[in-house]
């Protein structure tokens, strides 16, 4: 077998078989899906039977609520097959998806993931699409900070060989655990292949647990990002120093972690956890950069992150008075 689908199922009763759908409508047929149960209270649990039933590709595992975390590694302490991928209950993805990227893998045998385009659905019917060109990274520096992989760092939208989750599973009872989770199988797999074809549609939920994500939340985010920074980014020398584009781009992910510092501040955690922060002044030159991005990284350069962290309070809370 050459795939294995993993769909964690919880209470999606009204759009699983959409996902389901979707998947068996798909040219390439060498997969197996796998519905972990993760304790539904809804009609859930019936519906993954009922589809078993239609169709022997189709296998589900009844567990006690564990969490995404849990159903994923469920998934794939039963996976077969040599590729596996995550989909998620509420979304879907496009016809022809899964040839695409399998033929991809033929094509580079080299790379151990490939990750594929992705439809952004809002809950107001807004969509964007994240799009890819056709490109192989050969280590996680160059996808995560020139690619600016951080800000993509899904599990799904994304096939990995199988072999790279021998020692690898998502950290249960954790939110934001695509984050390190990646990171980790970006580090081991040593590369990824980026493909301008195929296209995962994934419907934000405005009540879901990211969206509702409180400072102990974006603490974790902060923390995942700062281990990963420190473990598996190599830090700048001297030659990448005087390289101004790769300066400029490790800087926009220095700023990048300001703002969920920020954020946990905002929301009442005055706790500092991102001090060690590298923002060269010769940023604040760049081209492209925001009017609010230049001001954040002009008051760091003169008076620190605590003093942007208590301007960036008074700012949120005198617009709020106003609005």
């Amino acid at each position: 077998m050459k795939l294995s689908i993993i769909i964690p199922v919880y209470k999606v009763e009204h759009t699983l078989s959409q996902c389901i759908e979707s998947v068996l409508a798909q040219s390439f047929t060498d997969y197996e899906i796998l519905l972990i149960d993760d304790g539904s209270p809804d009609n859930c649990p019936q519906i993954c039977d009922q589809w078993t039933e239609q169709d022997n590709r189709l296998k589900v595992v009844h567990k006690p609520n564990g969490g995404l975390s849990d159903a994923r590694n469920v998934g794939i302490d039963r996976a077969q097959g040599e590729y596996i991928t995550f989909i998620d209950s509420d979304d879907t993805i496009e016809k022809d998806t899964l040839s695409e990227i399998m033929n991809a893998f033929t094509l580079h045998p080299v790379y151990q993931i490939i990750e594929y385009p992705v439809s952004v659905h809002h809950h107001s019917d807004r969509a964007y699409i994240l799009h890819f060109e056709e490109k192989g990274y050969i280590n996680l520096h160059d996808y995560w900070i020139i690619h600016k992989g951080y800000t993509h760092a899904y599990a799904w939208n994304k096939v990995y060989h199988r072999k790279l989750f021998t020692d690898i599973r998502f950290p249960v009872g954790k939110l934001f655990e695509d984050i390190i989770t990646v990171a980790k199988l970006l580090k081991l797999s040593g590369n990824i292949l980026t493909i301008s074809r195929g296209r995962y549609n994934y419907c934000e939920n405005k009540d879901g647990l990211t969206a509702l994500a409180g400072k102990d939340d974006l603490k974790q985010l902060l923390l995942w990002h700062l281990q990963i920074r420190r473990e598996y980014i190599q830090p700048q020398n001297e030659s990448t120093k005087n390289n101004i584009r790769a300066t400029h781009d490790r800087a926009r992910y220095e700023l990048y972690l300001v703002n969920i510092q920020l954020d946990i501040y905002r929301m009442g955690n005055t706790t500092l956890y991102f001090t060690d922060y590298h923002i060269p002044l010769g940023f604040l030159f760049t081209q492209n950069l925001s009017i609010i991005m230049r001001g954040k990284a002009l008051i760091i350069q003169l008076f620190g992150i605590k003093a942007l962290c208590r301007i960036h309070l008074f700012a949120h809370k005198l617009i709020k008075k106003i609005l």
